[in-house]
């Protein structure tokens, strides 16, 4: 175990999982950024992009059901004649078997065929004290809830059990032999105080830490050798850390990095920002040894202020889904047009944490398993595509 001496961050950022209170304060600090459409160059544009909530009904980028809008649930160009390009102006509901959330590719047969691509359920309720990270593990799904101290097992059936109890543990990944990663931020939770590290845990729940000296750990990422990277949304680096505890900077500029994923190819990391004004997805192209490559990553899209992204998924059509904390949102962003990403904000939902698609029997492999940072509950939403394969 190596407990590294790092800088602290020069400009602190908002704490995190306190209270509701800092994301009150980040919201009401950022204006009308919202959800807003994303212009080619980056910009946040003035006009919403379309949320599609559990019903099918257009909401605006703060996230009221917008009643003058026309009922679809995809977002329309105007025609060439000026109109807006529908035939009739009270066209009928979608089809009880459509999709609500739109696809741009046919449903996998594999998927479970009990909810349409777009809807929402809970799955599992019980986590008075808030959820936070997820992991699909080859026999449940494993949920840290930081306030609680623990990680529990959920079954296929929804019924959750005690796992192993780690007062501060937030984000999950298995690694290729059955350990889970986990990222511990810290007791105090505070920006610049080293307390935060990273454990191995067992199948049996035998836990060892193997880092200690990080601010902030947030989440974990997997890499193909096994080793990880582990992001700190208070600070602007992201770590690599190998399973012997060495920890050296895979990033060192990141605003705000929380959620991150490998693409398909293995050749491009995501990484999405927290408490930034803007709202940044970012992709680096992966060097030599697979770490990312810093001074070549590109800001490919830019959600606004105050929708403090989280965690992240990805398919197997290279798609990648943000949680959107404040917002009640999951983003999904199409690798062709990363910057225009299609929303969807199922009803009832508070305060989207981390996602994980189902891979033990019992869960369905084309639906997210989100945790709910400030809620109660465990949500299943269908996506209609299956999860991309783990590294």
């Amino acid at each position: 175990m190596r407990a590294p001496a790092f800088a602290t961050p020069a400009r602190p950022l908002p704490h995190r999982t306190g209270s509701l209170a800092a994301f009150a304060l980040l919201v009401c600090a950022c204006g009308g950024g919202g959800d807003g459409a994303v212009a080619g160059d980056g910009a946040t544009g003035g006009t919403p992009v379309p949320t599609v909530d559990a019903g099918g009904t257009p909401s605006t980028a703060d996230g009221a059901v917008d009643a003058t809008a026309t009922p679809t649930v995809d977002a329309r160009p105007p025609a060439p004649d000026g109109s807006d390009g529908l035939a009739d102006a009270s066209p009928p509901l979608p089809d009880a078997a459509a999709p609500l959330w739109p696809l741009a590719h046919p449903v996998d047969e594999v998927c479970a065929d009990d909810l349409r691509p777009g809807e929402a359920v809970v799955f599992a309720e019980g986590f008075d004290r808030g959820s936070e990270g997820i992991a699909a593990g080859p026999d449940a799904l494993y949920v840290s809830s930081p306030r609680a101290g623990e990680i529990r097992r959920v079954l296929p059936d929804g019924t959750s059990l005690p796992f192993v109890t780690l007062p501060d543990a937030l984000g999950l990944a298995f690694l290729s032999d059955g350990r889970l990663a986990v990222a511990d931020i810290g007791a105090t939770n505070d920006p610049g105080v080293p307390d935060g590290g990273v454990w191995l845990v067992e199948p049996d729940g035998t836990a060892t830490k193997i880092v200690s000296g990080l601010d902030s750990p947030n989440f974990v990422t997997v890499l193909p050798d096994d080793s990880l990277l582990v992001s700190d949304d208070f600070d602007t680096r992201v770590w690599h850390v190998g399973l012997d505890g060495e920890v050296t900077p895979a990033l060192s500029a990141v605003p705000s990095p929380n959620g991150m994923a490998l693409d398909l190819a293995r050749t491009h990391l995501w990484v999405v920002s927290t408490f930034t004004p803007d709202g940044e997805v970012s992709l680096y192209p992966l060097g030599e040894g697979g770490l990312p490559i810093e001074a070549m990553g590109t800001v490919v899209a830019r959600g606004g202020a105050g929708i403090t992204q989280d965690g992240v998924a990805l398919d197997a059509h290279d798609q990648l889904y943000v949680a959107r904390n404040v917002a009640g949102v999951i983003a999904r962003h199409a690798p062709e047009e990363p910057e225009t990403p299609t929303l969807l904000k199922p009803d009832g939902m508070r305060t989207p944490a981390s996602l994980a698609f189902g891979r033990a029997p019992g869960f369905d492999p084309c639906s997210l398993y989100v945790t709910e940072l400030f809620g109660t509950r465990v949500w299943r939403v269908a996506v209609g595509a299956p999860g991309a394969p783990l590294p």
